[in-house]
């Protein structure tokens, strides 16, 4: 059995867009390396400045050099026949697999991923990337984030992956990744092939060309295998999985924007086999006290969800929860003063420095509650009038999610360019407020961060971002 070992270094865009600069591949035994090729390529596009800062590649080097048409047979032939073996398979693959599309070819090979590999070999990493893991195993890693410098490492660290008694979980690998996805009966394999591993939503349509499901995900391609490949033998799944005759997507980029649109999908085209959503109660509050003592504390109260600012409001306990955890991290407080610690004496932080110990009296409550208010303050959105910036379909965009008195207005996709919120606001589609969609975006703004720019007044003005 014979491995392509492949890394790729690319322009950095999204999708088709996301053009190949350099490719190395070193043919392997598994033991011994027999062949290996590289070059850069010229991706007929820009290289963005922070993709050359990080791969050293730019716009000159790519100058003159080969374009893809011009490697791909090379490629081709190489990889034919052969395992293709990357670090994060999906990335390298994927991209060359849209190289090929584009001259009209298909690209299938068997893959395998040294990642996933190496988590099984060598569990309990706290990173798996290529870096970290050559450092740790003792591989030497030359002209990072360069295709041959680190395809060379990646050939290392195969064949220590097999002298690790990986084999076995080789022929597993090679089983969950290439095992062959049984397509409904009513569906064309085109529509299929084409679904991109990205951030959106997908809806799957019946004979009649009818919307009978919207999902969303982080992986549109990945989710809709699972649909296809779950083994659920329930009448509902059964009966979806006969009537789906055509899949379609949408890309997001950003997470938040596939939920609110997915939420939006549901209820409007109110497909056969979505389940209505349920109504997103916010039951739990966090309430504030002064102690005998003069500082305040914080905890959890559900008959207060009612009586208090809504940045104050949660639809479960561990929402809550998190939200207290970020506060204590952004401002430097105190476990126990905001009620994720109990029990007598400091809080476990204090022991390791990390509390200035209003636990123990050692810190004031004037200083400690001036703390306290700026990192509410900071959370408060007490106008609720907000835009929340997340990611864009590709590299040169983001997206904006527009809430204007506490009602959703809608989101769009701008290219970074542009500023002002004017434009912005004016090039937002308005979509019908629900409160569903409200409590989504708190319940994701508890989990992740993004940047927030409070909107003093009914009409944004100025520069944003």
């Amino acid at each position: 059995m014979e491995y392509a070992i492949v890394d790729i270094e690319t322009t950095g865009g999204y999708g088709v867009k996301n053009k190949i600069t350099e490719i190395a591949i070193i043919i392997h035994d598994g033991d011994c390396e027999i062949e290996r090729y590289s070059t850069l390529v010229n991706p007929k596009g820009y290289i963005p400045q922070k993709i050359t800062a990080l791969t050293g590649i730019t716009n000159d080097m790519v100058s003159g050099q080969p374009e893809f048409h011009e490697v791909a047979k090379k490629v081709w032939e190489l990889t034919e026949d052969r395992i293709f073996v990357a670090h994060n398979v999906s990335f390298d693959f994927n991209i060359i697999k849209n190289e090929f599309a584009e001259l009209g070819a298909k690209f299938q090979r068997k893959k395998l991923c040294t990642v996933r590999l190496a988590r099984k070999v060598f569990p309990g990493k706290t990173t798996y990337s290529l870096g970290k893991l050559c450092e740790g195993l003792g591989i030497p890693l030359q002209n990072r984030h360069r295709a041959l410098g680190d395809t060379e490492a990646t050939a290392l660290l195969f064949k220590l992956i097999l002298k690790e008694n990986g084999a076995e979980q080789l022929e597993k690998e090679l089983e969950a990744l290439n095992k062959e996805t049984k397509l409904p009966p009513n569906l064309n394999a085109k529509a299929y092939e084409v679904l991109p591993e990205k951030t959106g939503i997908y809806y799957f349509y019946n004979t009649n060309k009818e919307v009978i499901y919207v999902g969303k995900s982080k992986n549109i391609k990945k989710r809709v295998t699972q649909h296809f490949n779950s083994g659920d033998k329930s009448s509902k799944a059964s009966n979806l999985l006969h009537e789906i005759a055509d899949v379609t997507y949408e890309v997001t980029g950003s997470e938040l924007v596939s939920l609110l649109k997915e939420s939006e999908e549901i209820k409007t085209l109110l497909p056969k086999f979505n389940h209505s959503q349920k109504r997103i109660r916010f039951n739990i509050g966090i309430i504030q006290y002064k102690d005998q003592n003069g500082y305040v504390r914080l905890g959890l109260d559900k008959g207060s969800a009612t009586n208090i600012p809504s940045y104050l409001k949660f639809s479960s306990k561990s929402d809550a929860q998190r939200f207290l955890q970020k506060i204590v991290n952004n401002g430097v407080l105190c476990q126990k003063m905001v009620g994720l610690q109990t029990g007598k004496g400091s809080c476990f932080e204090k022991q390791l420095g990390m509390c200035r110990g209003a636990c123990v009296n050692e810190e004031t409550a004037l200083s400690y509650n001036a703390r306290l208010k700026k990192v509410l303050d900071s959370f408060s959105l007490s106008s609720d009038s907000y835009l929340i910036k997340d990611e864009g379909r590709d590299i040169d965009e983001y997206s904006v999610i527009w809430v204007q008195n506490g009602e959703y207005q809608g989101f769009g996709f701008f290219n970074y360019d542009i500023h002002d919120l004017e434009t912005i606001k004016e090039s937002i589609k308005k979509v019908k407020n629900n409160r569903d969609v409200i409590g989504i975006i708190k319940a994701f703004l508890v989990k992740q961060n993004l940047q927030i720019i409070q909107l003093e007044d009914s009409t944004p003005s100025g520069m944003l971002f």
